[in-house]
């Protein structure tokens, strides 16, 4: 573009905010806008000098280009992307320098907006819609594979969707910025945690070294589990107590949140965040496959969308944690182990209680009734069959609120605390009603009495009541 009366080159004015806009990048590409703002660099609008063609063009910032690792990484992200050829990954043109040496991604410009960004709007997709961005997302990893790239970042923002002419969606993988390269030096220190630990797999929440497709593969069943449940698998309010959760849990069911969920969709779902890599599908082409047998479409109708790029989302950051962060997340697992003994003395307790609740009140019933000072046999074997079916019918309701939080830590160590708080308060009112019923039968000599054993367990029930009442609360 120059100017119609002297031919002088024009340019777009500098935007003191941001000193970018305005710049020509490498003789041919004109920054023009902002399009997003991540944790590790920004995203640009560009335009060809010489030819009609927009481009998106990633910076790193400058607090991170003077590191050498964040380079390294930013750089290998460029060389990673470029040797994938697929219709569902990001296509990267060139790589070129800011004037002040700093590396930027040219890649190709995208009209849509992310899967975080559409998911904070909607909340949760129809079923068939996140099957089918599934599907795709499952194509493009089967391309980054083959060129022996593993993501290990999938989530929503990530994704994006392109609206193309016919009216559906075309999924495109983004940053790599922490893809594992076949052949290619770990930059990443041993031990360390990279990714997004509401949707890292198990064995890179640990740290481990041998992270493999596999890994995409639960990335891709994480991300489907978010777009149908309208929750991540494993959200929490912090990095450690994620991975915490990674670790140690099992995410909740699908049909739990929405029992409307195919139960083939579960089956799929759930066996792609198998904690055990051995028992999810060996690749992203066999998910693929159980995908497409749940949805016969190709490509999900896309909603209106503005041509230019939407920002991102609220969504989760990608981190790179030191060791010490498994070291947390252990702490946590322990943590939860003690939830589990705490929770298993408390079903025997709530049995016992029950139990011995049942055996009084039938006792003293059975007393009143027969006019007796201890029971008969006929009177023994209904307080027997009453103290059972009373153990049977407490453990029975415990264990149906165990069962499903069983291996969710937070969430049983919250219900135990709980629990124990109602048992000690249940208890000592309990104890004090015992207790002075007792002393009033034995000033007034009236009401009905029991025998001395049956007494001396009333009295030690009421006692031990009345002293678990007066423990501090703490959660175990």
């Amino acid at each position: 573009m120059v100017c119609p009366k002297d031919a002088t080159p024009l340019g777009i004015a500098r935007d003191p905010a941001d000193p970018l806009i305005g710049v020509v990048l490498a003789g041919a590409y004109r920054i023009t806008r902002v399009l997003a703002k991540g944790g590790m660099g920004r995203l640009y609008e560009a335009e060809h000098t010489r030819l009609p063609r927009r481009f998106a063009i990633k910076v790193i910032h400058e607090q991170y280009a003077r590191c050498a690792d964040a380079v390294a990484r930013f750089e290998r992200e460029a060389r990673a992307v470029a040797s994938i050829d697929s219709d569902h990954v990001v296509c990267v043109f060139d790589v070129v320098r800011t004037p002040d040496d700093r590396p930027c991604i040219v890649s190709e410009r995208l009209d849509g907006e992310d899967l975080q960004a559409r998911l904070d709007r909607a909340g949760r997709l129809p079923v068939s819609e996140a099957v089918s961005i599934a599907r795709q997302m499952c194509r493009g990893l089967g391309s980054t594979h083959a060129r022996g790239v593993v993501h290990r970042d999938l989530k929503p923002s990530n994704v994006f969707l392109t609206a193309r002419s016919h009216g559906q969606v075309t999924v495109k993988i983004l940053d790599f910025g922490v893809a594992k390269l076949s052949g290619a030096p770990e930059i990443t220190k041993h031990g360390a945690i990279v990714g997004t630990p509401a949707y890292m797999a198990p064995e890179q929440a640990r740290g481990a070294g041998d992270v493999d497709e596999r890994a995409d593969v639960y990335g891709v069943g994480a991300v489907l589990y978010r777009m149908i449940a309208g929750h991540a698998p494993f959200e929490a309010h912090d990095a450690t107590a994620s991975l915490a959760r990674v670790l140690n849990e099992t995410a909740r069911p699908l049909r739990s949140w929405d029992p409307a969920i195919p139960v083939e969709v579960e089956q799929v779902v759930t066996a792609a965040l198998s904690a055990d890599p051995d028992r999810r599908p060996a690749s992203v082409a066999e998910l693929e496959s159980a995908l497409r047998a749940l949805d016969p479409t190709d490509a999900p109708e896309c909603e209106p969308a503005s041509p230019a790029l939407r920002g991102r989302g609220q969504s989760e950051s990608t981190l790179v944690l030191p060791r010490g962060a498994v070291a947390g997340a252990t702490a946590d697992s322990r943590g939860y182990g003690r939830s589990r003994r705490h929770a298993t003395a408390l079903l025997v307790a709530l049995c016992a209680t029950a139990g011995a609740g049942a055996a009084i009140l039938l006792a003293s019933l059975l007393l009143a009734l027969t006019d007796s000072e201890r029971p008969g046999p006929a009177a023994a074997i209904v307080i027997a069959l009453g103290t059972v079916a009373a153990m049977i019918a407490a453990a029975s309701g415990a264990l149906e609120r165990l069962r499903p939080i069983w291996r969710q830590g937070r969430r049983l160590s919250a219900t135990v605390s709980a629990w124990a708080t109602q048992l000690r308060v249940g208890l000592s009112v309990f104890g004090a009603l015992v207790l002075g019923g007792q002393a009033v039968f034995a000033l007034w000599g009236a009401g009905p009495t029991l025998p001395p054993a049956l007494s001396a367990l009333v009295i030690a029930l009421a006692a031990g009541a009345m002293a678990a009442a007066s423990l501090p609360r703490r959660a175990p």
